[in-house]
């Protein structure tokens, strides 16, 4: 078994908050005889020092192992912790590698020999790739950059984390960042047909806040910003749109819609 990790950067906003990573998009395929097994998404947010779940993934997936960087980490030299929270309730330190710009990873405590040990190792590397700075998209005002999300081969359509950016200089926020990120549409339960598509939004200011919840198909996009409830509240009526919300949905309604 082998474990291959992709990992896609994102533009990145001025105003944004340090983090030990760059956001961005990663997957992780789990392969056994050629044959892609599990997967793990994740996504990273700006200013953050670890990878989240990509949105509506079950939290119920097979365990994987977690990663933190150590307290004296910085932007110039870090050290990522591996671990995993056992049946006991208690977690496990798997591996511990130092990580540097520029430089391939280098082992301080080696990961496990076996699956978990590769997966370990798969993550480490996927961390590698997204620590300090790098190559990334640019994104000039008024436009709306499309990504298709980390190229893994096998991988099925409706996992593809395909995302969606814009700046955004209202208020406060300065130079930041609207983000949206596919989640797996909606399709008819007997016949599987796509109904809808969505995306979980995220702004760059505020990357921890309460995601929004973009919703669209032929015909119309539906937007509810962080805090709404689409079984609560009302769509965020198209004259109530920020520039940057106005941008985003005009773009995601004039791509196709049609079933993958």
């Amino acid at each position: 078994m082998n474990a291959k990790g992709v990992w896609e950067p994102w533009p990145s906003a001025s105003d944004a908050p340090a983090g030990l990573l760059r956001p961005g998009a990663a997957v992780l395929g789990i392969c056994h005889e050629g044959e892609l097994g599990a997967v793990l998404r994740r996504w990273v947010g700006d200013g953050s020092r670890w990878f989240t779940r990509w949105p509506d993934d079950d939290p119920s997936e097979a365990q994987a192992p977690s990663m933190f960087f150590g307290r004296a980490s910085s932007t110039d030299t870090a050290e990522a912790w591996f671990e995993m929270t056992g049946v006991d309730g208690q977690d496990q330190v798997l591996a511990r590698a130092a990580i540097a710009p520029g430089e391939e990873l280098r082992w301080l405590d080696e990961p496990p020999v076996g699956p978990l040990g590769a997966v370990t190792a798969g993550l480490a590397e996927l961390t590698a790739r997204a620590f300090g700075p790098g190559a990334a998209p640019q994104l000039r005002d008024g436009e709306v950059l499309a990504l298709p999300g980390p190229e893994l081969p096998g991988l099925a359509e409706d996992l593809r984390q395909r995302s969606w950016h814009v700046r955004d200089h209202r208020g406060s926020a300065g130079d930041s960042m609207l983000r949206a990120l596919e989640m797996p549409p909606l399709r008819d339960p007997e016949e599987g047909t796509l109904r809808a598509r969505r995306a979980h939004l995220v702004h760059s200011s505020a990357p921890l806040s309460a995601p929004g919840l973009m919703v669209w198909r032929t015909g119309g996009v539906r937007l509810w910003r962080g805090g709404m409830h689409p079984l609560l509240d009302a769509p965020v009526t198209r004259s109530d749109l920020t520039e940057a919300e106005s941008l985003l949905a005009e773009h995601v309604a004039g791509e196709p819609f049609a079933d993958a």
